[in-house]
């Protein structure tokens, strides 16, 4: 998904990507069938007749890669909000502002017509005529693999097209403007340590659910924006896969980046533990300036010393100034032998890490109003939880940027979710009990997982953030009309819920909209009323 262009890289792709293929409502996770979570349902695939410049404008091109270019999106003005639309049109007053941020005060724009801000995304285009007809499957193993993953360092996707007479698969997937790591070299240890904590809570989220990346390096880190504290997101997972952690030696394609390639991903027998060397890698050219850790007058000396690990903390001078914690750090992952490398888990947990990194707390305030929303979502009906479930899943960096320091101070093991015991042991210290404890995290577990990840998590939370723009609501009305009937109908709740849905429930979800059969564009907006602004006349 290189948002940026891959320059400064020698990169081997082609043949060695594999990917298993997908049905509809399930996938293949280490041989075994798994039913689709609600998130996962949430990625749309657009049908046959929608065209992607029926519903996107192209605003610019942001870099290419062998297989892909990389445009900057915007949403038809005359799309946004999509089935829901011809109802808001009626509007003469429409809030089209952004989420608040916390404290801020709402101001409603009384406009004749129908007007928003602008909504923008990235596009990947894979140009599916330079790939073997044996191939295209396999490449959509990045957008299988994006479903899955629900992390804040992980970039989202939204949407897929296919353009069979250009033979062209796109990605729709969130906007990324900061560039890559190269962009703002050189780092503090401060700087340096932090991105460290959020690639590898990024990738400990990853090979707990058996999926190895294969391609870290500088380019597949971007930053989310140009702000000086911008998360951090990993993207590209074209050679990501699914493992067995039961067995040894998963891989033997040599694919990746050969500047941060692991000595036995060269060798061809390696497993989920060549992410952590490439993790080193990337960490030393923080600290360096720039400097590569490896490198030669041609590749065939570059891979001599990766497969001897020969390097050093001698040049450049900066070095020097550059503490021992860091250094061991470095030195724990590029250990020749993956058994000595720590986990990501495990190296997130590094003195270093511990010791540098900037971590952001959230004020008491917010934490209060977090546990105002959270005992108050407990109460939501069902269908009101999805809803906003569907609403958070869209949700821009600059929308949640205060909830995320809430989610981080929760996820004290930085794993990515929140489990029962974790989730508690936060609230405790707001003064919740343990009863109220289990019926919230129950509420919030709509993938039923037994965990609560960023997303859902979000979804508990807008409330705190203050009133939820109209535009937003109006987006997920048409998220959930899958058909664009100008409905969302049976069929289109029994899609999203998957296996996870019975007919029981789904009339209970009908019920609580107000609807027996169909849920209108009004009845949905009715839904979130008391966290809608007053409009004024």
């Amino acid at each position: 998904m290189g948002q940026q262009h891959s320059r400064r890289s020698r990169s081997l792709s082609g043949s060695q990507r594999s990917r298993l293929g997908s049905s509809e409502r399930s996938r293949e996770r280490g041989g075994l069938s798994r039913t689709k979570s609600v998130h996962e349902n949430l990625v749309r695939e657009r049908g046959k007749k929608v065209l992607i410049e029926d519903v996107y404008e192209v605003v610019g091109k942001i870099g290419h890669g062998a297989l892909c270019e990389i445009y900057k999106l915007q949403k038809n003005k005359d799309k946004i909000g999509g089935s829901s639309r011809p109802e808001l049109q009626r509007k003469k007053v429409l809030d089209f502002g952004r989420f608040l941020s916390y404290n801020d005060t709402m101001k409603l724009r009384k406009e004749e017509s129908f007007q928003l801000n602008p909504l923008y995304f990235a596009l990947k285009v894979i140009n599916l005529k330079k790939v073997k007809e044996d191939k295209i499957d396999q490449l959509k193993n990045e957008i299988e693999l994006l479903r899955t993953m629900d992390h804040m360092n992980i970039i989202k996707a939204y949407e897929t097209f296919q353009d069979k007479a250009s033979k062209k698969l796109m990605i729709v997937m969130e906007l990324c403007t900061g560039g890559d790591l190269y962009e703002r070299l050189p780092y503090s240890e401060e700087q340096a340590a932090t991105i460290a904590k959020q690639i590898l809570s990024a990738v400990s989220y990853m090979h707990q659910r058996n999926i190895i990346h294969r391609d870290i390096k500088m380019e597949n880190v971007i930053y989310e924006s140009k702000q000086p504290d911008a998360l951090i997101k990993l993207i590209d997972f074209g050679l990501s896969k699914e493992y067995d952690s039961s067995q040894k030696d998963l891989f033997s394609e040599r694919v990746g980046t050969l500047y941060s390639m692991s000595p036995e991903t060269m060798k061809g027998a390696y497993d989920e533990k060549a992410d952590l060397w490439s993790i080193g890698v990337c960490i030393y050219i923080l600290l360096a300036a720039g400097h590569k850790p490896f490198d030669g007058k041609d590749p065939k000396e570059l891979v001599q010393k990766v497969l001897k690990a020969d390097y050093n903390f001698e040049s450049p001078e900066s070095w020097n100034s550059i503490s021992l914690m860091a250094k061991t750090f470095i030195n724990s992952l590029l250990v020749v032998d993956p058994a000595k490398r720590p986990s990501a888990k495990k190296a997130c947990n590094h003195e270093w890490i511990r010791s540098f990194a900037v971590v952001e707390h959230a004020s008491d305030d917010l934490k209060r109003s977090v546990r105002k929303a959270l005992i108050r979502y407990a109460n939501f009906g069902s269908f009101r939880r999805l809803a906003l479930n569907v609403i958070a899943k869209r949700s821009t960096s600059d929308e949640i940027f205060h909830l995320r320091k809430v989610f981080q101070e929760f996820d004290m093991l930085n794993t990515g979710t929140l489990t029962l015991r974790v989730f508690e042991g936060a609230l405790l210290s707001l003064n919740v009990s343990s009863e109220e404890i289990a019926k919230i995290f129950k509420s919030l577990d709509v993938n039923r997982n037994d965990a609560v990840n960023f997303t859902e998590f979000l979804a508990a939370c807008l409330e705190a953030q203050g009133d939820l723009a109209e535009y937003r609501i109006a987006e997920a009305f048409d998220l959930l009309d899958f058909d664009d009937t100008g409905y969302i109908t049976r069929d289109n709740l029994r899609k999203l819920l998957g296996g996870y849905s019975s007919e029981n429930y789904i009339d209970r979800l009908l019920a609580e909209a107000g609807s027996n059969g169909k849920i209108s564009y009004k009845d949905f907006l009715n839904v979130f009323a008391d966290q809608m602004p007053r409009r004024r006349s």
